[in-house]
């Protein structure tokens, strides 16, 4: 069984909580993120990659977190506890999907596109820096808010126009050709896979997919 979280407050003492449970009811191997660390999507892949039985995810999702904030559990359908990397796996995966050499040089090129990416101090930030930073070569300024945070620094981790202010802005000022925002689990607060994307006048182009519009940016450009 893969066990993660988006790092909200509580997700340490209910995955220890979960780790006790599942060895008191004879499960006898669990795949745990990192510091606790995976993103839905991660887990759903590990989930398929090792053929687990399923995994745990704890995670409100776009709701906020810290103290007086709100908790959740979501439940996706060898032996001993394994720590994994949160970022690997996935990693691997969008290999696989994505042409990484033709997204980082339209990230790093003569042309380059300049983006803005917060992860809202939710579970995607590890994620974010990882792959558009350290793997496709974009500047560590296009990544922001990407250490997870128990409260998520204080703010809501919804990513729409009224709570991702600081993405909108940057948006507005005109040097960025793309803005993203990634809720508290990684995805949007609607459909797995989707985030909030901004235009470059920051105008909401809300659960349109990533890769619909990098095609549409290559054809522009080809």
């Amino acid at each position: 069984m893969v066990v993660g979280s988006d790092g909200r407050y509580f997700s340490r003492t209910a995955t220890e909580i979960v780790v006790q449970m599942a060895a008191a009811n004879g499960i006898g191997r669990l795949i745990i993120g990192q510091n606790g660390i995976l993103s839905t999507p991660a887990v759903s892949c590990i989930i398929r990659k090792i053929k687990a039985a399923g995994g745990i995810i704890l995670t409100a999702s776009h709701c906020p977190g810290g103290p007086g904030g709100e908790f959740g559990v979501k439940f996706n359908v060898a032996n001993g506890v394994e720590i994994v990397d949160p970022v690997d796996i996935y990693l691997n995966l969008l290999r696989n999907i994505f042409d990484f050499n033709a997204i980082k040089s339209l990230l790093t090129g003569p042309s380059q596109l300049k983006i803005r990416v917060d992860a809202m101090h939710g579970v995607m930030g590890p994620y974010v820096r990882k792959v558009l930073c350290d793997e496709l070569g974009a500047p560590a300024n296009s990544a922001i808010n990407c250490v997870p945070l128990e409260d998520f620094g204080g703010q809501h981790p919804d990513p729409n126009l009224t709570y991702a202010t600081t993405l909108l802005e940057a948006m507005k000022g005109g040097e960025y050709g793309f803005g993203a925002a990634f809720d508290a689990d990684g995805v949007s607060e609607r459909v797995s896979s989707l985030l909030t994307l901004l235009s470059r006048d920051g105008r909401n182009i809300r659960n349109q997919r990533l890769e619909i519009l990098c095609v549409g940016h290559w054809a522009q450009s080809s």
